[in-house]
């Protein structure tokens, strides 16, 4: 049975919990990993990327350096696919260590949920939340191809992360960093995978094409399905 002040711990409390732990591996010019996260503060891995939406947002808002840029993957070392504050990592590392957190005052509860109720951030891009000057119609397929495509910038930031000319990787594992299910056409139709020259219809390919890599081999089966990407 959980004791009152375990029941009372929601997801804004844990952010304000996490956010001196983040400032300290600030200063420190020190990245931490989802599970170092975890057991800091007695959390279940797989729940620590919701609990950095209220620091990341509050970021956002108040201009700062995208503080929750230092939870990485273990395996990456990179941020999860939640992170939408930079699109330069590393650039962005430089900022967070550059900046003097200790004159910044830790928000609040309250503050880190007034933030991510003006502004939800948990793998949401901004643009798709700043109004539109001309709103056109979207159908449901192209506002799904859309986030779709928004999606795959995770997948660009590992490839260009990779020193090997050659990574092979799963279906499941892509699914795991884009945070959404593939199309049916990823199983079905090979030209999905193609390496077109032109990429403005296809931006799920312009996340490899954009890092010099191609897609050389292919299986699509669906529980078992991987792909080849090399550079040339």
């Amino acid at each position: 049975m959980k004791n009152k002040g375990e029941e009372s711990m929601n997801l804004v409390d844990r952010a304000w919990q996490i956010w001196p732990l983040l400032v300290h591996a600030a200063r420190n010019r020190q990245t931490l990993t989802y599970e170092m996260i975890a057991q800091l503060t007695g959390m279940a891995t797989p729940g620590v990327g919701g609990v950095l939406e209220p620091i990341q947002s509050y970021c956002l808002l108040n201009k700062l350096p995208a503080l929750t840029a230092l939870v990485v993957s273990k395996k990456s070392g990179l941020p999860g696919t939640g992170f939408i504050a930079a699109q330069d990592v590393p650039r962005e590392f430089v900022r967070i260590f550059r900046h003097n957190w200790t004159a910044l005052p830790c928000p609040g509860p309250a503050a880190l949920a007034e933030a991510v109720q003006r502004l939800p951030s948990n793998g949401i891009s901004l643009d798709e939340q700043a109004p539109s000057a001309k709103p056109s119609p979207s159908s449901p397929k192209r506002v799904r191809d859309q986030a779709l495509a928004g999606k795959f910038e995770s997948l660009r930031i590992h490839l260009q992360a990779q020193q090997a000319g050659r990574v092979r990787m799963t279906f499941s594992e892509i699914v795991d960093m884009i945070g959404v299910p593939l199309p049916q056409s990823a199983f079905t139709h090979r030209a999905w995978w193609s390496n077109p020259s032109d990429t403005s219809n296809r931006r799920h390919a312009a996340a490899w094409m954009a890092t010099g890599f191609r897609v050389t081999d292919l299986n699509q089966d669906r529980e078992s399905g991987w792909v080849v990407f090399e550079r040339p």
